[in-house]
């Protein structure tokens, strides 16, 4: 409230003037922030007349005196106010109006016009000098230790006067006293608290450790209880500092902490994910007059991965998708929700095998693409995806894929685990046992021997039981090559062949009698050939005839035991030294239950065949059948060859064609079309060890087509009908041709025997009606040898009595 006012009289000159009465008022002070700019400016109207050029005196009176504080002041229509102009503080000071003859006149301060006197412990002042002079060119002077150049006075009537102080500093609060001297009017005094407030130092936002935060608070983790602390520095008065988050108040409460520092330490409870980007400001304020201090920080946080999934490129998700062994797959796994973006890690089982081909990472979104090619040994693993954020410890998310790994059957196959492979011998049981891994089960499944399929036969003493085959008794063929095959949906697979051996005592190679031909003196090398496992490593040998039997001396025969072979040099000198050789073999197995066996005897050549006769007589082929003739004691074979020219060079010639039959012969011809039109000659004959018999002759051998074997059905009857037996007559030495049904019986032609071979004596002339040719002689085996030709020749050969003379003349009768 405004003091009581005081009327007083300064000096003055009262012939010339009106001495007016000095008027004080107080009022409380205005508050000014430092470093502005303050206006100190009094508007008065008087109740006397005071003309305009009259000089007056402005006197603005600074009084050291404590400051109080207080807001705008109003006193007896003196009112205080604020303004911002131009980047400074103003304040308009108390105005006072009063009306005289409606005029009105500015009086700060009076003073005589000879001097202004100032109150005795009043500061110094700025003045204002308008004696004698217009106020607008009135002298304005500053007291130099107070304001210096920072105050000065404006004057611009009507408007108010003002006092203009720049750059307010703090001491610069004080109790200002203004003084206006009239010429003749009273003079008036007011009184100014001036406040001047010190706002705060920006505030300074620290962490737990007493580290500055710029813009940014952490990064923290999800559940961590960040500290706080907003630190404030000057202030006049004390400013009350404070918490906001998120433009809401939270924490009010602050402490002195040492001189002019203030603290407000804010304590958070556990954040969360949504805390993330929260705004802390702390505030300063100290006043209304200006904008408070301020410092914000946003909360930076680091969030684990919230979700991963594994897929399929293109696809949601995996389900129960199979993976083919040995097919490359893509897979995905997108994690969201970390930040930063989370680091996946592939694992395949607890192995972290699986490196990334691709990534992309967003925001809070990774994506890892990784190439896949399952192996059998992967079914039942799991594929596993991890989503980590490096910066949160010990927190991740995982997700698992349990594969299913299809694949064709894997086979293994071995002998039975209780069994060792070098033991096994003629008479043991064995089994094998298939081992298989498939994905899908197995469905069937075989066992093969040397590629035959084997059957479960229990008479064969071959069983199978589920994935084991058992043989009971084996034998030394039960060795081989052994195979398990199975099959599943994907495919049938076999193992790898099981080699299975068995060993056995040794038996002859060849499973029969050989024989062996020789002549006296003549010196053979028999070879006793047997197979045994392991080879044989003794042999012996015996000799019997129909009188004796011997044992055959070691220095008679070796042995190779590398191929299990014994070589006996064997020489008959007589009669008794034909008979059987017979060979034993040992091993470690045992000896050899049954002996190979050789025939020895007397051996010649083989004689000719005979009854030779073409059946199925076409025009593209034809067969030759012979009855073989003795075989000289040893095995013979049988060959057919075919000339083309003269039947009396065929020894000079090469055979157009030649075929051997090892059994019996018998024999095909076909395909010589182009060479028969005018026939060839076909000879046969046998072949033993000891050398070749006499080759037998069919001449002239042509083939029938069709229309040359139908000329007429009597002569095709005739043909097709031919039977020849031949019987000798020692005594008249002749060659009966017996049921031959032809016409002309009574035709004879009579050949003379010149001692020429018979194969030499085949004249063409010799040709009946019918077209049958006849002849006769005989060879080096003493065979007498009647032979009828024609369109289907027959021949009969008959061996002549001992004694018989083959070189009588003799006849042929039809």
């Amino acid at each position: 409230m405004a003091e009581k006012q005081k009327m007083k009289y300064i000096g003055c000159n009262p012939t010339r003037f009106r001495c007016p009465r000095i008027v004080e008022r107080a009022i409380r002070s205005p508050l000014v922030i430092e470093d502005a700019e303050i206006e100190l400016s009094l508007v008065l109207r008087l109740d006397y007349k005071l003309s305009l050029e009259s000089p007056v005196t402005y006197r603005i009176i600074l009084n050291r005196l404590p400051q109080p504080t207080g807001a705008q002041l109003v006193h007896e229509g003196i009112g205080l106010s604020s303004r911002r102009q131009s980047g400074k503080l103003e304040r308009q000071s108390a105005k006072c109006k009063h009306r005289h003859r409606d005029t009105t006149v500015v009086v700060i301060g009076c003073a005589d016009s000879i001097s202004g006197a100032v109150r005795e412990g009043w500061g110094s002042t700025s003045i204002i000098d308008a004696r004698e002079k217009p106020v607008t060119k009135a002298h304005h002077s500053s007291d130099s230790g107070v304001f210096g150049p920072r105050a000065f006075f404006r004057t611009s009537f009507p408007s108010p006067a003002v006092l203009v102080i720049d750059d307010i500093k703090r001491h610069d609060a004080a109790t200002y006293r203004c003084r206006v001297d009239f010429r003749k009017g009273q003079t008036r005094s007011f009184r100014y608290n001036l406040t001047v407030i010190v706002p705060p130092e920006q505030p300074t936002i620290l962490d737990r450790w007493g580290r500055i935060l710029n813009g940014t608070a952490g990064p923290y983790e999800e559940g961590d209880t960040p500290y706080l602390t907003c630190r404030v520095t000057g202030g006049k008065p004390q400013p009350m500092v404070r918490w906001l988050i998120n433009g809401r108040v939270k924490d009010e409460e602050y402490e002195n902490n040492a001189g002019d520092v203030i603290e407000n330490r804010l304590t958070l409870q556990p954040i969360s994910r949504s805390d993330l980007g929260s705004n802390f400001t702390c505030e300063a304020r100290n006043t209304d007059l200006v904008d408070s201090k301020e410092a914000s920080i946003s909360l930076d946080l680091n969030l684990k991965p919230l979700s991963v999934i594994i897929r399929r490129p293109g696809r949601k998700g995996i389900g129960n998708e199979s993976l083919l062994a040995g097919k490359r797959y893509d897979m995905e796994c997108e994690t969201t929700g970390s930040r930063p973006p989370a680091v996946i890690t592939w694992y395949k089982g607890r192995r972290r095998q699986l490196k990334h081909t691709t990534e992309e990472r967003s925001e809070n979104r990774t994506v890892s693409t990784v190439e896949f090619e399952p192996g059998v040994e992967d079914h039942g693993k799991s594929i596993t995806c991890r989503a980590e954020n490096p910066n949160v410890t010990g927190l991740f998310v995982e997700k698992s894929w349990k594969i299913d790994v299809v694949y064709p059957p894997i086979v293994s196959l071995n002998l039975g685990s209780t069994l060792s492979p070098e033991d096994i011998k003629e008479g043991d049981d064995v089994y094998f046992e298939c081992h298989i891994r498939a994905n899908p089960p197995w469905s069937k499944l075989l066992w093969i021997h040397d590629n035959q399929i084997l059957a479960h036969n229990t008479s064969a003493r071959i069983i199978w039981s589920n994935q084991s085959l058992v043989l009971q008794s084996v034998t030394r063929s039960s060795a081989g090559r052994y195979v398990c095959a199975a099959t599943n949906a994907l495919n049938e697979t076999r193992s790898e062949p099981l080699h299975f051996r068995v060993k056995f005592a040794p038996v002859c190679k060849e499973d029969r009698i050989i024989v062996v031909g020789a002549s006296r003196g003549e010196s053979l090398d028999i070879a006793c050939r047997v197979e045994a496992d392991p080879p044989a490593h003794n042999f012996r040998w015996k000799f019997n005839n129909s009188g004796e039997t011997l044992e055959v001396a070691p220095g008679r025969f070796s042995m190779e035991k590398s191929s299990g072979v014994s070589v006996l040099r064997y020489t008959p000198s007589t009669e008794l030294d034909y008979g059987t050789l017979s060979c034993w073999a040992d091993n470690l197995v045992g000896t050899q239950s049954r002996p190979c066996l050789f025939q020895l005897v007397a051996a010649g050549k083989p004689f000719p065949v005979r009854n030779c006769t073409l059946a199925n007589q076409t025009y593209t082929s034809v067969e030759v059948k012979c009855v073989p003739g003795y075989d000289g004691g040893l095995p013979q074979k049988f060959v057919l060859e075919v000339y083309h020219g003269d039947v009396d060079y065929l020894a000079n010639s090469q055979p157009l064609y030649n075929v051997s039959n090892p059994d019996e012969p018998s024999f095909a011809l076909a395909g010589l079309e182009a060479s028969v039109e005018a026939g060839v000659h076909v000879a046969v004959y046998a072949v033993n060890a000891k050398g070749r018999s006499q080759s037998v002759i069919l001449s002239e051998v042509t083939y029938r087509d069709a229309e040359k074997r139908t000329a007429t059905s009597r002569d095709l009857v005739e043909v097709e009908s031919y039977q020849i037996k031949g019987t000798i007559d020692v005594d008249t030495t002749r060659c009966f041709l017996q049921q031959l049904r032809l016409e002309f019986v009574d035709s004879e032609i009579f050949p003379v025997v010149d001692g020429r071979k018979p194969e030499a004596i085949l004249p063409s002339s010799f040709l009946a009606p019918s077209g049958m040719i006849a002849y006769y002689g005989w060879d080096a085996q003493d065979l007498w040898l009647c032979l009828a030709t024609g369109p289907r020749p027959f021949i009969s050969t008959m061996q002549a009595r001992p004694g018989a003379n083959p070189l009588r003349k003799a006849g042929l009768r039809w």
